[in-house]
This record gives C-alpha cells, sequence and structure tokens, in this order.
C-alpha cells in the first residue's frame, strides 16, 4: 500500500519502499547484462564455427571445379569416347556436390552477418537480408513441418538499428512460427508467411503461420523476460530476447 503519513514511521517506510525498488532495479539490470553476455558469447562461438566450416567448403569447391574441368577435357578427347557414360555420371555427380557446397556456404554466410558478435552500436541494415540470414539459420527448424511464403518489398528502404538485437526477434518468431505448426494437431506441412511493407516512413515486418496461435490470456505476457509457454529445452535457441 501507497505510504501517505508525513511522522518518522513514514519516512522509514518510504525509504524501505525506496530501497526495494532500487533492489529491483538492480536485479533486472544484473538480469539483462547475464543475458546480454549470453547472446554476445554465442554470436562469437556461431562467428568462430561459421569461419572454420568456410575454409574447408571453398576448398572443396575449388577441387570439384579442376575435377569438373578435367572431365570435360576428357569428354572432348576421342579417345575416352568409352567413358562418355561414365563421366556424364561424374558430372551430374559434381553438379550436385557444388550445389551441397554452395548451400553451406549461404548458411555460412547467413551465420557470419546473423552472429555480429560484440556489435550493440546501431547502423544502417537491410531488414530483407536480415530476415533471408534468419530463415536460413532457421532452416532446420521449419523446413521438416512447413513451407515458406515470402512477400519482400525489394524497395524497403535500410533502416538505422541495433541489427543484432532484431536478428534475435526474427529468429525466435520464425521458430516459433515453427513450433506453433508442430504441435497444433494439424496435417504438414503448415505454413509461414514472412513479409515486409513500408509505409509512410515506416518499416512493417509480419511473421504468421498456420499453428492454433496464442491463448488470449497469455497475450498480456509475451512480452515479460523470460516467459515461454514451452517445455524446458524446448525454446531454441533462446527463450526470450
Amino acid at each position: 500500500m501507497p505510504v501517505t503519513g508525513n511522522d518518522e514511521i513514514g519516512e522509514m517506510a518510504r525509504a524501505v519502499e525506496q530501497f526495494m525498488s532500487e533492489r529491483q532495479q538492480l536485479a533486472k539490470a544484473q538480469q539483462e547484462a547475464v543475458h546480454t553476455a549470453r547472446f554476445v558469447a554465442v554470436g562469437q562461438l556461431a562467428a568462430g564455427i561459421a569461419h572454420e566450416i568456410n575454409t574447408p567448403a571453398q576448398y572443396i569447391g575449388d577441387n570439384l571445379q579442376c575435377i569438373r574441368t578435367v572431365t570435360q577435357n576428357m569428354a572432348k578427347d576421342q579417345t575416352c569416347s568409352a567413358w562418355q557414360e561414365d563421366m556424364a555420371e561424374v558430372d551430374a555427380a559434381i553438379s550436385e556436390s557444388r550445389e551441397g557446397v554452395k548451400h553451406i556456404s549461404d548458411i555460412v554466410t547467413s551465420m557470419k552477418e546473423f552472429s555480429h558478435p560484440g556489435v550493440t552500436d546501431r547502423f544502417e541494415a537491410d531488414i530483407n537480408r536480415a530476415l533471408e540470414n534468419a530463415l536460413t539459420v532457421a532452416q532446420n527448424q521449419w523446413k521438416h513441418v512447413a513451407t515458406l511464403e515470402k512477400n519482400f518489398d525489394p524497395d524497403l528502404p535500410h533502416l538505422l538499428c541495433d541489427i543484432g538485437k532484431l536478428n534475435q526477434v526474427f529468429l525466435n518468431l520464425i521458430v516459433n512460427a515453427a513450433h506453433a505448426i508442430e504441435t497444433s494437431g494439424k496435417p504438414y506441412p503448415g505454413k509461414i508467411f514472412v513479409t515486409t511493407t513500408q509505409s509512410q516512413g515506416s518499416i512493417e515486418v509480419r511473421i504468421s503461420d498456420t499453428g492454433t496461435g496464442i491463448d488470449k490470456e497469455l497475450c498480456e505476457r509475451i512480452f515479460d523476460p523470460f516467459f515461454t509457454t514451452k517445455e524446458p529445452g524446448k525454446a531454441w535457441p533462446f527463450a526470450k530476447i
């Protein structure tokens, strides 16, 4: 109850009230600091892994191209005519392998751009690109349960923002959409819709899904720190931004 008295007891009560308020603010600041440090650590780890993957992927791609050049030259050589069928199969296998390497490179690029370890300053960022990166990073979460429908405004202007935090928001929304479809009981595949539009100097991002939605009584709690409706260990990769 609010303290209204002006005597010594009232002053003491107000002091206690102020002390409790300051303690709550300090606890909240400490909690946010721990959470931020966790994000930075994960970002650094992701960037390091991406770099380690990228190097072998590059030389695998280069070697595949070298092999393709040799097989194409052999196909032109009349003395190798007996091997034409085999070389055609080899060429097809190389094409598939190069597509796989390209996919790895795309994932690595998305991880490196997504992580931004230690970046906290605001700068001009491409929101469409950020969404593409988040979709690529989360692909393993949604590709088994949903198809993706994107509608990005190609003329979307760059936005002055903390892109690292927006990346986390986009990632959580996409993963939550996949989990909502997965637990809805509806037949697969569901659909995830991601759209960007602009109006009167503002940018709007919409991410929706064909799951069952959230209970109305929980809507007021969705912005509570660390609130989640998921079971322990299910909130991948972060429970709350």
